[in-house]
């Protein structure tokens, strides 16, 4: 298992402070590795690409370094499958434009209940320029999980691109993502995957799941504010980008508009080097090795803090999982809850918990479709606590017994 305290060791506003960070779902912590990297770009390397002077030379190995790692991480065939930008949601808005230039008016699209606004938004709006249709997965109220039927009956009418969360932030709910690419590809679509929420708990694999795309976010796997997007080779080459002239016309570079985060960049490599640190293996360990071992230990850990806090829960009258609540369906989500209560509003909730020092967000977290089809928009939204590897089962009992005061 995870050695807790010498994690936290690792994060510096983690070890100033007693602070509860139950808050990871949006936005994680970072490692002091990661500050470094970023810092050291910027003081020793900094400038633009393709040079002969020193720090560009450098600047040019060092996006050549994040790319292979970002590669190792999603399990990619290739480096120039990774692409790097601002966050998800403007990825997704700047490949869903070049996408929508294939379809014709009247094709259809397939999106989930279940997602971010970012897997949604970009395609309704993209839809809506190419007079396309759109439809919507129904899922099931009680375990917030896809109708199977449902999606049988959407898939039948072959969609020509079914966009979908690998995990949803808000109710940490797991999709089976290589079945429903599977059943995607047999319908005839293109299968986009938000993997954002899915990446600081599970390991992904692009190869495996045999998906088209798939993005992410460094931020929420204790990295900085920089976008990933996976495309596989095949597609990517067919399709057109929106870019300036000078730009190029290979991969991924005809996708990565302007002049890109390089601090971010370094960070982002960083931040998955630190994943791959808690295999406990030597640094000379091939890298995706070290990170499958890594993501056993953060699953197995991670499922210890879902467990006590579905047990303590279940003894607080008062207070509701939004979604898979059973013991009996661990393995089907990942640390991080939704909460509704009959007698405390979220916000209220949200407002009393960080007086103690426990930080939480209310809302709908940009699940707003979820939320609206749930009935909790109009009420304000739920309380989401979110659990990963540098929390503690005493951080967990102080938040629930927290949950039992307020409702007194």
């Amino acid at each position: 298992m995870l050695n807790i305290p010498k994690i936290v060791e690792n994060f510096p506003k983690l070890r100033q402070s007693s602070e509860i960070h139950a808050d990871a779902p949006g936005g994680t912590q970072v490692p002091e590795t990661v500050i470094n990297a970023i810092s050291h770009y910027l003081i020793h390397q900094n400038a633009n690409l393709g040079a002969p002077f020193r720090t560009s030379k450098e600047s040019d190995q060092t996006l050549l370094y994040a790319g292979n790692t970002v590669q190792a991480l999603l399990n990619a065939r290739k480096n120039s499958e990774i692409i790097f930008g601002n966050n998800m949601t403007s990825l997704t808005f700047h490949i869903s434009r070049s996408i929508g230039n294939t379809l014709q008016p009247g094709d259809r699209i397939l999106l989930s209940k279940l997602d971010h606004e970012a897997n949604i938004s970009p395609w309704q709006l993209m839809a809506k320029d190419k007079k396309c249709e759109v439809d919507f997965v129904e899922i099931d109220s009680e375990t917030c999980t896809f109708n199977k039927t449902d999606l049988e009956q959407k898939l039948s009418k072959k969609p020509k691109l079914f966009a979908f969360t690998a995990c949803s932030n808000a109710t940490g709910t797991l999709n089976d993502i290589k079945n429903l690419t599977k059943m995607a590809h047999h319908a005839g679509a293109i299968v986009y995957v938000d993997a954002v929420h899915y990446a600081p708990h599970k390991l992904i694999d692009v190869i495996e799941w045999d998906c088209d795309f798939l993005a992410c976010s460094a931020y929420k796997f204790f990295g900085p504010h920089v976008g990933i997007l996976y495309g596989k080779e095949s597609i990517l080459n067919n399709l057109q980008p929106y870019k300036v002239r000078p730009a190029a016309d290979s991969n991924p570079g005809k996708w990565m508009t302007g002049t890109q985060n390089h601090e971010g960049i370094a960070g982002t490599a960083a931040a998955i080097d630190y994943l791959a640190s808690l295999s406990g293996a030597s640094s000379s360990t091939i890298k995706r090795t070290a990170l499958e071992a890594a993501f056993n230990r953060i699953e197995a850990y991670e499922k210890t803090l879902a467990t006590s806090f579905l047990q303590g829960i279940k003894k607080l009258n008062g207070i509701e999982i939004v979604g898979l609540k059973d013991l009996t369906t661990i393995n089907q989500r990942v640390p991080t809850f939704s909460l509704t209560s009959n007698k405390v509003s979220a916000v209220d909730m949200a407002k009393q918990l960080a007086l103690k020092g426990i930080f939480a967000y209310s809302g709908n977290f940009y699940a707003k479709t979820l939320m609206e089809t749930l009935g909790y928009e109009a009420k304000g939204g739920v309380l989401r606590i979110g659990f990963v590897h540098y929390n503690d089962l005493a951080q967990v009992e102080v938040i629930l017994n927290e949950l039992k005061m307020l409702l007194k």
